[in-house]
């Protein structure tokens, strides 16, 4: 199971209620059946056929990866196919030279699952760099620019493709996505996220540049989900044998987590939710004294909505 630290669902300003994600594999012959060749014929509209849209019945997913990351796009893509009845739009931002093996998984999808009506739409990575480069200098140099694109889906989408779940992909998809995808947002709500509590940045503050944004009331009987000493195998170094992990009713820091997002492009398009996420970051980071983000988006979509909350 992946676990960052503990996972707890709110339904707050922005909302998203998923299931609990997890690691399935392909069956043996199932990999096998994908096919060696397959020519590319496909190509990217500036606006989403319009014959296609169906809001009551395709799911649109966002992935983004680059080549190092294919083949974990290829599995949380297959685990969506597996686990979801609905016809599957996907938006992929990725090179052009990757286009190849993605479709490839098309193809296997088609044959061995008999899904006839998914899509795949190709958007180069590097449509996304001008955007990225606009926060990027602000994140500590280790954060590949691709890890800020997500943050732009609104300005990196076709206009007419009004709704879109995120999915980074470390997942993989163990229920039906249209339970998350078909969520109804209120008048003022455009995002959902899942939340991440824990307190390693209290305890471990050189870890962390910038400040959490949110802390909740720790509810009744909810488990403590960080672990005291780290398999000697693990690259964190978190781990100072003293962990303490708040009990009911005391206070604990969390923050909204990017890996799974639920986004309503065109709120966001209409209160342009990039540029004020650009503004309000640029002001921080300057307030900081220029301080680099140790977590990148992580930290700039969590200081964005501590300010638009005060």
């Amino acid at each position: 199971m992946l676990i960052r630290y503990r996972y707890i669902f709110y339904f707050v300003i922005i909302l998203l209620a998923f299931n609990t994600l997890t690691l399935i594999e392909l069956e043996e012959d199932e990999v096998q059946a994908l096919p060696e060749q397959m020519s590319i014929d496909f190509v990217v509209p500036h606006q989403f056929p319009l014959s296609l849209l169906s809001p009551n019945r395709e799911i649109h997913v966002a992935v983004i990866f680059d080549g190092n990351r294919v083949e974990h796009a290829r599995a949380l893509i297959a685990t969506a196919f597996v686990k979801t009845k609905s016809p599957i739009v996907i938006h992929a931002v990725a090179p052009v030279a990757e286009m190849h093996r993605m479709h490839l998984l098309m193809t296997w999808a088609k044959d061995v699952l008999h899904r006839h009506n998914d899509f795949l739409f190709w958007y180069d990575n590097l449509a996304c760099k001008e955007y990225a480069g606009l926060v990027q200098h602000m994140s500590h140099p280790r954060i590949h620019f691709m890890t800020h694109c997500k943050i732009f889906l609104s300005k990196i989408l076709p206009i007419n493709v009004s709704k879109v779940l995120y999915l980074d992909t470390d997942i993989a998809v163990v229920g039906d996505l249209g339970s998350c995808f078909h969520h109804q947002f209120s008048a003022d709500q455009f995002l959902g996220m899942s939340v991440d509590s824990g307190n390693i940045c209290q305890r471990f503050p050189s870890a962390c540049s910038w400040p959490i944004a949110f802390s909740h009331i720790v509810p009744p009987n909810l488990r403590c989900g960080e672990v005291p000493k780290l398999p000697k195998a693990s690259k964190l170094t978190f781990s100072s044998g003293h962990e303490y992990c708040p009990l009911s009713g005391e206070q604990e820091p969390l923050q909204f987590n990017g890996g799974v997002i639920l986004m309503d492009l065109a709120k966001m398009r209409m209160q342009s939710f990039a540029d004020s996420y650009v503004n309000v970051t640029t002001h921080t980071w300057r307030a900081l004294g220029c301080k680099e983000a140790s977590w990148g988006e992580q930290d700039f979509i969590n200081n964005f909505f501590q300010n638009i909350s005060k």
